[in-house]
């Protein structure tokens, strides 16, 4: 099964003498698998949608604690393995690639948006000379930016590669059951 581009993500800062452009790419492992039939009952799959929303955004404590409230509701039987299961563990890896997707996102859009030192005039040559520390430490300040926004990207990116790698051997398993 081969990996397919889910969205591209790129974005360019620019600063004098400096240049940045990064890529990154999410991956979709659903591209050629079968997507899980939704419950037919509404009410049930509302559930599910919401159910999966809020354990991608408030991690899996909350699907456990939802399991603690709910185990004799059997509105929440998906939850231990019932007939929605592989519905609802779809919805849940979906919300989590679109949520860090979004992530990445508006990383980029900050990226972008970030309010830079204002520069030097244009250079004028006639006996002026340049404050080589004051550049330097302006330089050095764009490069720590720099440095901390690819760290962020980078932590991002590694995230959502485990994410859709756990996705993908959790698909894998069930494929096989």
């Amino acid at each position: 099964m081969g990996l397919f581009p889910f969205r591209l993500f790129h974005f360019r800062l620019s600063v004098p003498g400096v240049v940045v452009f990064c890529r990154f790419e999410v991956y979709s492992f659903f591209a050629e698998m079968e997507l899980p039939k939704p419950p037919d009952d509404p009410d049930v799959k509302n559930i599910i949608d919401k159910l999966a929303n809020f354990v991608a955004r408030n991690g899996p404590e909350f699907e456990h604690m939802t399991k603690q409230k709910q185990k004799d509701n059997p509105k929440f039987a998906f939850l231990f393995g019932g007939e929605h299961y592989n519905y609802y563990q779809y919805r849940v890896q979906s919300e989590q690639a679109i949520m860090n997707a979004q992530k990445a996102k508006m990383v980029a859009q900050h990226i972008t948006q970030t309010q830079l030192p204002p520069t030097a005039g244009p250079l004028q040559l006639s006996g002026w000379q340049p404050n080589q520390p004051a550049v330097s430490n302006q330089v050095q300040q764009l490069q720590q930016q720099i440095k901390q926004q690819q760290d962020i990207v980078a932590t991002q990116i590694k995230t959502s590669e485990t994410n859709l790698t756990a996705q993908y051997q959790s698909m894998v398993q069930r494929q096989q059951v």
